[in-house]
């Protein structure tokens, strides 16, 4: 994490909006499965390094869909408009996971609107199991 916030800073110093565009998008990826358990690593590696597991395992969710949410809110001005059915999406297991049923059909409905010209698409796929089984 720290390597990526340097690279960010930098990217940001040198103008290159499409990288730290794809750098958020990893971290708040990261940090959304974190929290729902899709991203772990060993205990050994934990104990290894308690320092991230402190600074960034703890508060997971709430960091991940904050940066989710400001992602769904800038994405098309940042030019990477394609990748806001994906946010959508991982904002959709993020509210499953905390269950907040409401939230989580909001973000799989607005995912099968953005690709409704593309309803062979993994993620409309994936969006309609989901609200199907809750």
């Amino acid at each position: 994490m720290r390597d990526l916030d340097m690279t960010r800073k930098r990217g940001t110093v040198a103008g290159n909006g499409w990288n730290v565009t794809f750098i958020d998008l990893t971290s708040a990826l990261l940090y959304a499965r974190i929290a729902t358990g899709e991203a772990s690593g060993s205990l050994a590696t934990a104990l290894r390094n308690p320092g991230f597991v402190l600074r960034h395992a703890r508060g997971a969710g709430k960091r991940g869909r904050a940066a989710l949410e400001d992602l769904a809110a800038t994405l098309d001005a940042r030019g990477a408009g394609g990748y806001v059915p994906l946010v959508e999406f991982e904002l959709a297991k993020l509210a499953l996971h905390e269950e907040r049923l409401d939230d989580a059909r909001t973000h799989l409905d607005r995912v099968e609107q953005l690709l409704a010209h593309e309803p062979d698409a993994t993620l409309v796929r994936d969006a309609t199991e989901l609200l199907a089984n809750r």
